[in-house]
């Protein structure tokens, strides 16, 4: 049978992304959420998500975008950041940290699980695990987010190993960022078995570049077994586009949640949604 995750990345990272995500939640054009625990808007995702009843949701592992730590203090995770103890502001900068040696993991793990007791102080039950970014999936993080998975009795960890098909056109730093997911992602396969997994990912090589069409070529490409699908709607905010732009097409991938068209693809293709939890236990 082919199942279907859809799942909403970076809730807590913006009031419009919030208003996004759970709009998607309570309209069933997503299954699942992932809730950034050091994202500026983080209590309110929270607060949202328990009043329009959804208490399940994902772990967004945010060691990147220049945020604060989790930690309760800064000095406990060091090693983690930069200046003004923030995160580095993207993955380059992390992943040379970890190349040279400088984080420390001690202070990795410490830090994972103050942001996963984050989400469960807030009520919600963590069915899975993913990242920013993706950056769990770099040599030294991955170790220790599958510990802490199997510490915590969280059963799901995203595989981002993405199928390489149909895709709109990409610049050579986007293919260069693609191929090194991908090499990352084929390296740590065996990791992967002391988890419960996707068998497909989607989301990476068409992420801020999703409409209609992408949409449904993913669920065409479905595969036997369990695909997952990232994406990352946002309601319209000119200030927050600003200062994001990789978020322009944002309002637009909302859009193209919600239309009905994606949906009826879904039940002529005998593809079934499910959410993270309902896969897990099936």
């Amino acid at each position: 049978m082919k199942k279907l995750v859809i799942n909403a990345d970076d809730a807590g990272l913006s009031s419009c992304v919030n208003e996004a995500v759970i709009k998607c939640l309570e309209e069933g054009a997503v299954t699942g959420t992932s809730v950034m625990p050091c994202g500026e808007s983080f209590s309110e995702a929270s607060a949202m998500l328990k009043d329009a009843g959804v208490t399940e949701a994902g772990l967004h592992i945010t060691l990147t975008g220049g945020f604060k730590p989790a930690s309760s203090s800064a000095s406990e995770v060091y090693s983690l950041l930069g200046e003004e103890g923030r995160f580095p502001a993207t993955y380059i900068g992390l992943f040379r940290r970890l190349a040279a040696g400088k984080v420390s993991a001690g202070h990795l793990r410490k830090e994972l699980g103050a942001q996963l007791d984050a989400l469960r102080e807030e009520g919600l039950t963590v069915t899975h695990i993913d990242s920013h970014e993706h950056v769990h999936m770099f040599p030294g993080i991955l170790s220790e987010v599958i510990a802490l998975a199997g510490r915590s009795g969280v059963e799901y960890v995203r595989f981002p190993c993405e199928w390489s098909g149909f895709c709109v056109s990409l610049s050579v730093k986007d293919i260069l960022r693609h191929s090194a997911l991908k090499f990352f992602a084929l390296l740590s396969r065996r990791k992967f078995r002391e988890v419960k997994h996707n068998d497909l990912f989607m989301g990476h090589y068409h992420a801020g570049r999703v409409d209609e069409e992408v949409l449904g070529m993913f669920i065409e490409n479905a595969a036997e077994g369990l695909t997952e699908v990232a994406v990352h709607p946002c309601a319209y905010d000119a200030e927050f586009l600003e200062k994001n732009p990789w978020y322009a097409n944002g309002p637009a991938e909302l859009e193209a949640l919600l239309s009905e068209k994606w949906k009826k693809k879904i039940r002529e293709g005998g593809v079934r949604l499910v959410s993270h939890g309902e896969a897990v236990r099936a």
